[in-house]
């Protein structure tokens, strides 16, 4: 996956993901960091649940 496929799905306040099959891993495997923001913590909720299926599994 890359930046691009996370930023067609999901709106973000910031994104850096380095998909580069070089890009060195961080502490706890991490690759990237993205934040995301709601004044609805329920759509905050759904929103942070769905970036974390499509991480696992690649589709929204």
């Amino acid at each position: 996956m890359t930046q691009s496929d996370f930023e067609r799905n999901f709106l973000f306040d910031e994104i850096v993901y380095d998909s580069s099959p070089d890009a060195p891993v961080g502490p706890y495997g991490r690759v990237g960091q993205a934040i995301v923001s709601d004044p609805d913590e329920l759509k905050l909720r759904k929103t942070i649940e769905d970036v974390v299926r499509f991480n696992e599994v690649g589709s929204a």
